[in-house]
């Protein structure tokens, strides 16, 4: 990891310690969510904590700074927030999908699985059922669900039977403000950066055959469009940092929009959770 991206990566635990050890979230009142990203403060851009609290609660008066140390950072009020889909019906092969994966034996195309309910709603997506399709040699189709989860938004529809022999890739497992990088349904390649960081101490929460509590979910600068569900988000941090060598890694999937006061984001929720919870091998093709 790059030194600027390292000292990011231990001043969000730092703050996440202190606030545990201060009990700031006990302080502040409403609070849906608590999350840690870059906010304009004064003249210059800091490290803040921040959080999402009912509209009646933004009336309040926190403290204006947490202190670490002899370093001082913002403490951050925001409205609550809309989360919504930016999904259409998926098609295959050419639909917008995240990437083909391997589970035990069979291979599979993965994507949100809002993407590929009937009604948009991803809980009610469930492994065995069967998902319609498009292939062009043969036009419409049926594939089962080999896999599903309506917190991680994700569905795995069979395309196969693995080999063993398939070669795979790793997705990036650390939760952070990096540069990432996806292609819009027309192809498009857009760019822009995680901009908080919900999960700071670094460990995406995720074990074996458990459905987690929550999704490994990262807001994104770029907003996205209908369409956009299902796709793959990489990861760009060599590249960034590196030159125009250094190789995107699969990061996370594309699920929908945050609709904030004054503006859209974008969310993702890590590939990372899939593997841990799924075991999925992510192919490198």
């Amino acid at each position: 990891m790059p030194p600027l991206l390292q000292r990011t990566w231990l001043w969000t635990i730092a703050l996440h310690r202190q606030v545990a050890e201060t009990r700031l979230n006990r302080r502040i009142r409403g609070i849906r969510e608590m999350s840690y990203g870059f906010v304009g403060s004064g003249k210059k851009v800091s490290l803040a904590v921040i959080f999402y609290v009912r509209r009646a609660a933004l009336i309040q008066a926190p403290p204006l700074w947490l202190e670490v140390g002899s370093h001082k950072f913002p403490i951050v009020l925001r409205p609550p927030y809309e989360d919504s889909p930016t999904s259409k019906p998926l098609s295959f092969p050419q639909g917008l999908a995240t990437a083909r994966a391997r589970l035990g034996k069979k291979l599979g195309t993965l994507t949100a699985a809002h993407v590929v309910s009937p009604d948009g709603n991803r809980t009610s997506v469930a492994k065995g059922q069967s998902v319609k399709c498009f292939q062009v040699d043969t036009g419409e189709c049926q594939r089962p669900i080999i896999s599903a989860d309506p917190v991680m938004d994700a569905a795995l529809i069979e395309d196969g039977t693995a080999s063993g022999n398939e070669p795979t890739i790793r997705a990036n497992p650390f939760p952070g403000c990096l540069p990432v990088e996806m292609y819009s349904p027309d192809g498009q390649l857009v760019t822009g950066w995680v901009t908080e960081v919900p999960i700071p101490e670094g460990v995406v929460p995720g074990q074996y055959g458990k459905t987690p509590t929550s999704p490994a979910m990262l807001p994104l600068t770029f907003n996205g469009e209908n369409g956009w569900s299902g796709g793959m988000v990489w990861e760009t941090t060599a590249r960034e940092f590196y030159g125009q060598g250094g190789m995107p890694r699969p990061y996370g999937m594309f699920v929908g929009v945050r609709k904030l006061r004054t503006r859209n984001i974008g969310r993702m929720n890590m590939l990372h959770q899939l593997e841990l919870v799924w075991r999925l091998e992510l192919l490198d093709e």
